[in-house]
C-alpha cells in the first residue's frame, strides 16, 4: 500500500513571482514542492511557463509595486495565511502593511527576508550573518556579535535571540 499526502487548499504558503532573477532551480523546486497557489504577472508567468510551471492567477503589470499590492491584497481577501515572494525589485519596507494579515517571506538577492516579533529565537550555526532591516529599532540580543548597527554574526552553534522596541522587525539571512 502506498502513502499519498493530500495538501488542502491554502495549507502551504502561496507563491508570488515578480521575477526569477534571484532564484536558482533547486530553491524554486523547494517552494513549489507542495503545489502552492502561484500568482504572477504577464512577464513572470511567461518565465514560469518556460520552466513548465503552471500559474494559477495572472495579474496585469502596470507597475511592480501595484502588482505586488494587488497580489497581496488578493491573498488577504481570500484568507491565505502565508506567502513566499520572489522579487529582486521590491523594497522590504513595502511589506509592513500586510504583516498583520499574512506571514510573508521575501526571497531577494540571495537573502530570505521575514518579519519577527520581539523575543524571536532561532538556532543557527556559528559564523552566520543576520541583517536587521530597520535603522530605528533599539535592539538587545543574545548569541550574536554586532558587526555594524544592522549586521550581526552568530557567536556559536545554537540559539540567538532578538529583543526590540517595535511591533515587528524585518530580518534577513542568507539562503
Amino acid at each position: 500500500m502506498s502513502s499519498h499526502h493530500i495538501v488542502k487548499e491554502k495549507q502551504e504558503p502561496a507563491l508570488i513571482v515578480d521575477d526569477l532573477n534571484d532564484m536558482d532551480s533547486e530553491h524554486l523546486g523547494q517552494l513549489l514542492e507542495w503545489s502552492p497557489t502561484i500568482i504572477a504577472h504577464e512577464q513572470s508567468a511567461a518565465q514560469l511557463e518556460a520552466h513548465q510551471i503552471k500559474v494559477d492567477l495572472v495579474f496585469p503589470l502596470t507597475d511592480n509595486e501595484y502588482f505586488l499590492k494587488d497580489a497581496l491584497s488578493y491573498l488577504v481577501e481570500n484568507t491565505y495565511p502565508a506567502v513566499n515572494i520572489l522579487s529582486s525589485q521590491i523594497q522590504p519596507d513595502f511589506l509592513y502593511p500586510f504583516l498583520s494579515s499574512l506571514t510573508i517571506v521575501l526571497f531577494q538577492s540571495g537573502k530570505k527576508i521575514y518579519a519577527v516579533k520581539s523575543g524571536f529565537s532561532k538556532w543557527k550555526t556559528a559564523g552566520e550573518y543576520i541583517d536587521i532591516l530597520s535603522e530605528n529599532a533599539l535592539i538587545r540580543h543574545t548569541g550574536l556579535m554586532e558587526i555594524t548597527r544592522q549586521r550581526y554574526q552568530t557567536l556559536a552553534d545554537g540559539f540567538f535571540q532578538l529583543y526590540f522596541n517595535e511591533d515587528v522587525l524585518l530580518i534577513a539571512e542568507d539562503f
